[in-house]
């Protein structure tokens, strides 16, 4: 389903008047909702769609919901989907949100969401706990994420839900029994994210 709520239309035209560069860049990644599929708890993002949780968006306000726009299309311009290499995909999944919550907090573009969502017990797969969504540290603003992976791992931080699911062509594929979407080979996806980039300079 691509159709969104109309709450995203009040917050694509206020980023549009307030912060054009992510106005522009957030109209060509096209809102999907995964509701119904169960994999999403929150949004995601793979280069191509912003999948959502229309449940989770709900809870949100504009504000709210401009933050996260702007911050799954910045995994895509910062090409977080492809820098990864051999790190730990949870440090560096956390890394990237670090980065990104920071640079949107230091540049007041809207607001982070803090409210909690379920999390599953790794014992028995039921959502019996939940957490936080919304990493921030003062310190990471203005670093890279490689940076920011490498101390989280030097000080083997505790694992840390983020904000939202960071999809990896050829990686996440193992989890399409989950009903994660990746029917996308690596090169289809270079050639959308190097196009995501074109935007970003003509943005800037």
């Amino acid at each position: 389903q691509t159709c969104a709520l109309p709450i995203f239309k009040q917050a694509k035209i206020r980023l549009l008047f307030n912060s054009p560069f992510f106005g522009t860049l957030i109209m060509h990644l096209p809102l999907k909702d995964v509701t119904d599929a169960g994999w999403c708890a929150t949004a995601a993002v793979d280069g191509r769609y912003i999948y959502y949780n229309r449940d989770f968006f709900a809870k949100l306000d504009v504000d709210e919901i401009m933050f996260v726009l702007c911050h799954e299309v910045l995994h895509v311009a910062f090409d977080h989907l492809g820098r990864r290499s051999h790190r730990d995909p949870s440090w560096w999944n956390m890394a990237n949100d670090y980065v990104i919550n920071g640079l949107l907090i230091k540049d007041r573009i809207g607001k982070m969401p803090t409210i909690k969502v379920p999390v599953e017990d790794d014992s028995s797969g039921k959502k019996t706990t939940s957490q936080r969504v919304g990493l921030y540290e003062e310190k990471y603003v203005g670093w890279t994420s490689e940076a920011v992976y490498d101390d989280l791992e030097k000080r083997k931080v505790k694992k840390e839900l983020t904000l939202d699911i960071h999809l990896e062509a050829g990686k996440d594929g193992k989890n399409s029994k989950k009903g994660i979407p990746i029917d996308i080979d690596e090169d289809e996806l270079r050639k959308i994210r190097a196009a995501i980039k074109g935007k970003v300079l003509q943005a800037a």
